[in-house]
């Protein structure tokens, strides 16, 4: 996953690339960037058990 994947708006709607959204991943995002606007991105990532 790149930045240029998927970028969205603060509503959550698709401004750029074509990968799919995932509504609670984007609640959890979008609150950070809320408390944090001086944050530019947030990621995350799973163990491999932790995706099952």
């Amino acid at each position: 996953m790149k930045v240029s994947d998927l970028l969205l708006d603060g509503d959550g709607k698709v401004v750029g690339g074509k990968k799919r959204t995932n509504k609670t991943a984007f609640a959890i995002h979008a609150a950070i960037h809320h408390a944090r606007p001086d944050i530019a991105g947030v990621a995350h990532a799973h163990t491999l058990h932790g995706r099952a």
